[in-house]
């Protein structure tokens, strides 16, 4: 009775999802992420038997879906999809099903964000950011003014 009480409150999570190393990263240089989680659950003995993972991009527009993969691999899984664009923020959701000898195949899903960074030198533009050669100190405050146009306005912005 005790084993079947253990059975019927398994559980199972995905944790620690991952691109490239890092949660929720920002500006991304890797044409191909690679995404990395972990399992846990209540039970003992319990392994991963498949995964899916999908990608969208911010309209929610599916832009690589791995379909259902028979494997118990969960680190450094390599983008497939088509070409990830420069700036762009992307979600990726993973569903891993894990099987176990006392109970029925367990499911369970994570999700996390990622965008990419400038993927292209001709996307760079701008100019570096320095103290005149004379003014030279150990710790130095880099500060310059500028103006930003109101149709570039945007609600984020990154520091390269």
């Amino acid at each position: 009775m005790i084993g079947l009480l253990l059975v019927a409150a398994a559980s199972l999570r995905v944790e620690n999802l991952r691109v490239e190393y890092l949660t929720n990263p920002l500006g991304l240089d890797a044409a191909r992420p690679r995404f990395s989680w972990q399992l846990a659950s209540s039970l003992r003995g319990v392994g991963q038997a498949s995964y899916r993972l999908v990608v969208a991009n911010a309209a929610s527009q599916i832009v690589w879906d791995s379909k259902i993969v028979a494997s118990n691999s969960s680190v450094n899984v390599e983008y497939a999809g088509s070409t990830l664009g420069s700036g762009e923020v992307y979600s990726v959701n993973v569903t891993a099903v894990a099987r176990s000898l006392l109970a029925a195949p367990l499911a369970a899903t994570a999700t996390a964000a990622f965008s990419m960074g400038l993927l292209t030198a001709d996307e760079w533009h701008g100019s570096w950011v320095s103290m005149a050669s004379a003014a030279r100190s150990a710790a130095p405050w880099f500060r310059t003014p500028f103006a930003v146009a109101a149709a570039d306005a945007s609600s984020e912005a990154l520091l390269y």
